[in-house]
């Protein structure tokens, strides 16, 4: 029985391999926006100075989860970018109309088209800066882009997308291109509208398997990130042994998983283990589970979405951690007393120590192996059986990405783990929290004293939104964030839990800057907005700087009907406008910001109405 068992699993599994190579270069390239192929000639490439910000910061800005940090592996990303090919800004009106046509909702900044079952199944956003589509805005490119994982019928989604490339390109005389600028052919179209077939047969191989007991423990054990088994390598083999058993290598896991072999001790065990098995059953099954990777692009969810379809019990445990909304989307969340961090820019890392050994984990499960001096300082007797939860930090960010995931030489010396929680692995895996927020800081806080200079507790400071004293505290921890170079801040109400989800605990401002100018000029709006106010040219000094731009993001349709109305009377008055930074114009002579939106009339008298 067990030989035929690891017949069928390795049967199985080199089929899968050949069949899905196809399947991982489109989902490689395509989670990383690169898909370079053309779709017709074109007798230049691009040379725009700002089509450079489309990077991965800004397709991060578009994430389909709101995430701090995306993991790419754990979305199945099909990206397509439409870019005009005489590099000249598409009319935002027709692209409005257009989009009107096809029924689709604005929402957040981008566009939004749904399915028969009302579901979303793709977005559409300004790829020179996603989330910022408004009736006012200037773009040449525009980004479409769907999660495989997170639509109820993935190949319907992926030819919808191709539909709307082909409608929108030939309307606005723009090519489909990948990330680099390339436009894309229709063969290779063709190869991401078939993307999907793999991931049904992966799935197809997983239920014809998955009630063999077996089959169930193998596939616990790699993909349950918190099972480890405290081997960085383990070596492939190139001879054959005469056949290792199921019973005889998990119990030599479990002992690897327990810590009761590590070091030389764990290495003599898996040579031993492989010297017995057959090349392909080492290889194809058992290597594979000990180095926590199947190789064939199944993950937990995967197994866990084919163990539901088909009803049984059995599901593989999912990572999860703290996750943030945006606090800029949940503004009445913010009230009371309230922790304010900033917010760094690091790789979000959640430490977990069990039997005085520390493995580091990323966001999804991932484990990180090349921070050794960051494991050895959280691995000690009193750290035992407590997750730290953090970001590894680094004077160079860029540097630092580069060597996260590099497989041998990394260069990690100069990373820190700045912590900002701390809760015992029970209450982790179960899912909350006791303690709140105030209290599991103040437990952090015992074991500053025992942190080598590796590891840095987060500062933080606590303010009463309900009074001004707390907004003004609030607004300076803002400006001091910009001026420093951190990614924002974060707010933390103080008598909340930690949940190993996204929770309305942990909310992200974006930093901001905030300027008072006088309005010099009001014009009428175009399209939708014709009658009503469609923007605001002002200008003035503001912090030793002369500012002159206009303004017409922002406002609502209610705010652009009541000053269109009024437009005469408003001439003179200051406005406050909230930005992400300050430009100078191309003259030199005078400053403007990126992105302003309208924020408030300064000067009125409270309830007055234009």
């Amino acid at each position: 029985m067990m030989d035929s068992n690891i017949d069928i699993y390795l049967i199985g599994i080199s089929v899968l391999v050949f069949l899905i190579i196809t399947f991982l270069f489109i989902r490689k390239i395509s989670n990383r926006g690169e898909l370079k192929v053309k779709i017709e000639p074109v007798t230049d490439t691009f040379e725009i100075k700002e089509f450079d910000e489309i990077d991965i910061k800004s397709q991060k800005a578009f994430d389909f989860e709101d995430k701090d940090h995306i993991d790419y592996q754990e979305q199945q990303l099909v990206v397509l970018n439409l870019i005009s090919v005489d590099k000249s800004m598409f009319e935002i009106d027709q692209v409005y109309g257009f989009m009107n046509n096809l029924r689709a909702t604005l929402s957040h900044g981008f566009f939004v088209i749904k399915d028969s079952d009302n579901k979303e199944s793709f977005r559409i956003a300004n790829a020179l800066n996603p989330g910022t589509f408004e009736t006012d805005t200037s773009t040449f490119a525009i980004l479409v882009a769907a999660d495989l994982n997170n639509v109820l019928d993935p190949i319907k989604t992926v030819k919808d997308m191709v539909n709307f490339a082909y409608e929108f390109t030939e309307k606005f005389y723009a090519n489909i291109c990948d990330q680099e600028r390339m436009p894309i052919t229709k063969q290779m179209i063709s190869h991401i509208e078939s993307s999907d077939n793999s991931r049904l047969f992966k799935e197809s191989v997983i239920e014809e398997n998955i009630n063999d007991l077996e089959f169930q423990e193998g596939l616990s054990m790699c993909l349950d990130a918190l099972v480890t088994f405290g081997v960085k390598q383990v070596p492939k083999s190139d001879k054959n042994g005469n056949g290792l058993d199921w019973s005889t290598f998990k119990n030599s896991a479990l002992l690897l998983i327990e810590r009761e072999k590590t070091g030389h001790a764990a290495r003599d065990e898996i040579l031993e283990l492989m010297d017995k098995a057959t090349s392909e059953e080492w290889n194809d099954w058992y290597r594979r589970i000990l180095i926590k990777d199947l190789r064939c692009g199944v993950s937990e969810k995967t197994v866990n979405n084919v163990a539901k379809k088909i009803d049984i019990q059995f599901r593989v445990p999912v990572f999860a951690c703290m996750l943030s909304h945006d606090g800029m989307k949940h503004p009445k969340k913010i009230k009371g007393n309230c922790l304010i961090e900033y917010k760094y820019d690091g790789v979000r890392v959640i430490a977990i120590t069990k039997k005085n050994n520390t493995t580091l984990y990323s966001r999804n499960g991932k484990i990180f192996s090349n921070f050794p001096h960051i494991e050895e300082a959280l691995s000690k007797p009193e750290f035992n059986n407590m997750v730290f939860d953090g970001e590894v930090m680094s004077d160079d960010f860029q540097s630092l990405m580069k060597q996260v995931h590099r497989k041998t030489n990394a260069k990690t010396e100069d990373a820190y783990l700045a912590l900002f929680d701390i809760l015992p692995l029970k209450e982790f895996n179960d899912g909350k929290s006791k303690l709140t927020t105030l209290e599991r800081k103040h437990h952090l806080e015992k074991f500053a004293k025992k942190f080598p200079s590796c590891i840095k507790i987060v500062d933080y400071t606590i303010v009463d939104f309900d009074e001004e004293q707390g907004e003004e505290t609030y607004s300076q921890m803002n400006k001091e964030a910009l001026e420093r170079g951190y990614e924002g801040l974060m707010i933390k109400p103080e008598n909340d839990l930690y949940e190993c989800k996204r929770s309305h605990a942990w909310l992200k401002m974006k930093p901001f800057i905030e300027v008072t100018l006088k309005v010099t000029e009001v014009h009428e709006g175009t399209g939708r907005h014709a009658g009503k106010l469609g923007a605001f040219s002002v200008e003035g000094n503001d912090d030793g700087k002369f500012f002159s731009l206009n303004v017409g993001s922002g406002l609502t349709d209610e705010n652009r009907e009541k000053f269109w109305k009024y437009k005469d009377s408003l001439i003179g008055q200051l406005i406050e406008i909230r930005a992400d930074a300050v430009t100078q114009s191309m003259e030199g002579e005078s400053y403007s910001l990126r992105f302003p939106r309208f924020k408030t009339f300064r000067g009125f008298e409270p309830g007055e109405k234009l």
